[in-house]
């Protein structure tokens, strides 16, 4: 009788415990977006600095509303942010604002923008939504090579098998003209580690694999090889900077 009061106890103070960190962060986050809503960029800077590590679904529509800002570096700030929300919800809404964002600013006369459209690009690859990949691969003629390589690449890191799909799409239709299709090889093989020579052959493998191929583990493995390759080069600045040391 006395352990089933004692867990009992246990159970209140946990709830109770989890009821109040609850408390925190929204009271956290709902001063966060009122911060980010200030007409003073300064402040809001501030908040983007913060924003970054927190995590809550209150804080997706201010950040969204951001991008709309005269200031750019507080719509790249904005843009970074957004692409590191982390629950499905907010990657979601995160990947739709975001998308919106990248169709004006890869219009024709924005090339003073290429900073911001490659923050976007990259954060849309972070997020790896679905519903991006039409926005990713609707490439004009005549775009950068180095801006179709980062849009093709974040669209193949989606974990889906329409990103593989819409990219042979792309290549069949060799739009973006002829200098592209090494962004779309380039693309193809990331997202699913095999390598074909042309597009005859990759059509032939996508036929042959479509129904086994498993884009979730190809995403996965990708996240995995990015994270060793994080942690090796931070052993070896640790190395560089004990032999400085030394020395």
């Amino acid at each position: 009788m006395r352990k089933l009061v004692f867990f009992g106890l246990l159970t209140l103070c946990a709830s109770g415990l989890a009821d109040d960190a609850a408390k925190a962060a929204d009271a956290e986050a709902s001063r966060l977006a009122d911060q980010l809503a200030s007409k003073d960029d300064a402040h809001v800077l501030a908040a983007l600095q913060e924003v970054v590590g927190v995590q809550h679904k209150r804080l997706v529509a201010p950040l969204a509303k951001l991008l709309r800002s005269k200031n750019p570096t507080v719509r790249t700030a904005a843009i970074k942010a957004l692409g590191k929300r982390t629950t499905l919800a907010d990657q979601k809404k995160a990947a739709t604002a975001l998308a919106a964002r990248l169709r004006p600013l890869a219009a024709k006369g924005q090339e003073q923008k290429r900073p911001e459209l490659m923050a976007v690009t990259e954060a849309l690859h972070d997020l790896a939504q679905e519903k991006s990949i039409k926005a990713l691969l609707d490439i004009k003629t005549g775009a950068d090579k180095e801006v179709v390589g980062a849009r093709t690449r974040a669209a193949a890191n989606v974990p889906s098998k329409k990103a593989i799909d819409q990219l042979l799409g792309l290549w069949a239709k060799k739009a973006g003209g002829q200098g592209h299709k090494g962004a779309v090889q380039k693309a193809l093989r990331y997202a699913t580690g095999e390598k074909f020579p042309n597009l005859r052959a990759w059509q032939k493998w996508w036929r042959e694999n479509h129904d086994t191929f498993d884009p979730i583990a190809a995403y996965e493995a990708r996240k995995a090889g990015k994270n060793s390759r994080k942690k090796k080069g931070q052993g070896k600045r640790r190395k560089g900077r004990k032999k400085k040391d030394d020395a």
